[in-house]
């Protein structure tokens, strides 16, 4: 029984600390716009930053969840212009 509180434990910490390694990144995420926003941006920085942005949410997706965190506008700005971005192929909005 002690173990298996233990492991409880251990495990809370992990999802403590993996949401804070997420909330560090993405608070610095509106920096890396220029990966996805700008004209120059190439094709293999946006494939970049959609799987950092992928990795991130199956990490910890509340930001999708609550449209007032502060992450919630760039994440939904980068999914948007992804999207509308004429210069990707369907394959990789897919």
């Amino acid at each position: 029984m002690c173990l298996q509180l233990t492991n409880c434990v251990c495990r809370l910490g992990q999802v403590r600390s993996s949401s804070a390694v997420v909330s560090a990144v993405l608070d610095v995420f509106p920096r890396l716009s220029r990966w996805w926003k700008v004209d120059s941006a190439s094709v293999e920085s946006k494939m970049v930053s959609l799987t950092l942005l992928m990795k991130l949410l199956s990490v910890d997706s509340s930001v999708l969840s609550h449209s007032h965190h502060p992450a919630f506008d760039v994440i939904w700005s980068m999914y948007t212009s992804l999207l509308t971005d004429y210069r990707t192929t369907l394959a990789f909005k897919v």
